[in-house]
């Protein structure tokens, strides 16, 4: 985001929102209301798909490194551990499938 200092809001005022399209084949066009870690400028409405299409890339991430936990700690059969991943692979997944709901990732976003 910015950082409210009065020298980047002089300098992000009269930019646009950097997203190359939208997906009715237009620029967005939106005042810049985040500077993204990545460089970008982008609208909040933009900004906020960006952020739930990363927590949706690191949360399928986590689900399947733990899915080779699992599968490495049943060949050594600790149990309690194993018990312990399995709830928390249980807690990625369900998180995932929320993360997947949200209209900005279903496309479903007017």
């Amino acid at each position: 985001m910015l950082n409210g200092r009065d020298e980047d809001r002089n300098f992000v005022e009269g930019f646009r929102c950097q997203v190359e399209e939208t997906l009715t084949g237009g620029r967005c066009g939106l005042p810049v209301e985040v500077h993204s870690p990545d460089g970008l400028f982008l609208c909040g409405r933009h900004a906020e798909e960006v952020e739930s299409l990363e927590r949706v890339t690191l949360l399928r991430g986590i689900v399947s490194t733990l899915d080779l936990c699992l599968v490495s700690l049943s060949v050594r059969r600790d149990a309690e551990l194993l018990r312990a991943l399995q709830s928390r692979r249980a807690e990625a997944a369900e998180e995932l499938a929320h993360a997947l709901q949200n209209p900005s990732i279903t496309g479903s976003s007017p």
